[in-house]
């Protein structure tokens, strides 16, 4: 479900900043009625601004001469994190989590940009029934993304990701 207000996320700018730092960027998914291909994303370019109501999906910047599903496969999504310190802070609105070695770990491909909150997750997949799930409130969310955000990749987590590019990242 979505909640389009038209209403500009009023920090994009800072937000595109953090995500752009680390070589990812965003791409609105609402305008598709099924399933996208990364082709249908790469034509339509990243977002310049958020929209209170729109997903997202996070990618790595393609590189000169590279296709965005190519880009994309490489990582298969893995590599948008955020650390979670302290579980009962009051930022955490919404926490779904799974404990991951001793550390508190959110991954998520997706965000969204619901009315009272941003919610950062990973559709539901059949080898992922329970993704992580993390809403903060707008006032605190670019302060969490500074401080607790970051892209990791499979390798740090001992994660081989088969080399080749799919037919549906075309």
């Amino acid at each position: 479900m979505t909640y389009n207000t038209g209403e500009i996320y009023s920090q994009s700018k800072e937000l595109k900043d953090i995500v752009e730092s680390y070589n990812w960027t965003l791409y609105e998914t609402n305008h598709f009625t099924d399933a996208f291909t990364f082709g249908e994303l790469e034509a339509k370019g990243p977002a310049k601004k958020y929209i209170i109501g729109l997903n997202y999906i996070f990618t790595p910047i393609k590189k000169e001469n590279e296709s965005l599903g190519y880009a994309y496969s490489i990582t298969k999504g893995f590599g948008p994190m955020i650390t979670i310190e302290n579980p009962n802070d009051r930022k955490w609105q919404e926490l779904i989590v799974m404990p991951k070695m001793d550390k508190i770990e959110a991954f998520f491909t997706r965000i969204y940009f619901k009315p009272n909150l941003v919610v950062l997750t990973t559709p539901k997949k059949q080898f992922l029934k329970i993704p992580d799930h993390v809403g903060v409130k707008y006032n605190d969310f670019i302060e969490m993304m500074k401080k607790d955000f970051k892209i990791v990749t499979p390798q740090e987590y001992g994660i081989i990701i088969p080399q080749g590019l799919p037919s549906s990242y075309n």
